[in-house]
């Protein structure tokens, strides 16, 4: 409840410095992201994260891929799967070079997925995977292509990925339990 309390207060102390119409756009900037992030890390008002994301985006910083990036993610919390796409597609063509390219070509083949827009997810699997060797995700991507291969019928392809995970994988003990 504290935590809560001083969470609010934060968020309230950044709002009546936005509304003073700051002139300094890095102080600006700050402004947004914190109580962006206040909203997005307890997730209890996502709209709102939605629009403060949104308003660092308009301010055309250096920090837009963030913006997107956790804007695409604010999408998602709150069910808006187009804009979470949109937005993680924007991230992905206009900041080739972005710290969060890795993790929004995860994000976008899950929501691929999760649209059964299968093809996509594949493309975007099997780019994470060449790209990103040592990622985090890499079993759950893999795992991801090969059930994409069951998923569109091509049953003797997903079984020689599964093997291939099997085989790559056998000492990571809970890879059989995914």
């Amino acid at each position: 409840y504290l935590e809560q309390e001083k969470i609010k207060d934060a968020i309230n102390s950044f709002r009546i410095y936005l509304q003073s119409n700051p002139q300094n756009k890095e102080k600006k900037i700050d402004a947004c992201f914190r109580i962006a992030d206040c909203y997005y890390l307890n997730q209890d008002n996502n709209i709102l994260a939605i629009q403060y994301y949104n308003e660092a985006l308009k301010l055309n910083t250096d920090l837009n891929d963030k913006a997107l990036f956790y804007l695409a993610k604010s999408y998602g919390y709150n069910g808006e799967l187009d804009q979470k796409i949109s937005a993680l597609k924007e991230l992905l063509k206009d900041y080739p070079s972005s710290k969060y390219r890795m993790n929004s070509t995860y994000e976008l083949a899950r929501c691929f997925v999760s649209r059964a827009e299968y093809d996509e997810a594949l493309a975007l699997y099997q780019l994470y995977v060449s790209e990103y060797p040592k990622a985090i995700n890499l079993i759950d991507s893999r795992i991801g292509i090969a059930d994409l291969y069951y998923k569109k019928t091509d049953y003797a392809q997903a079984e020689l990925e599964y093997i291939k995970i099997l085989d790559e994988f056998e000492k990571v003990r809970d890879i059989c339990e995914k």
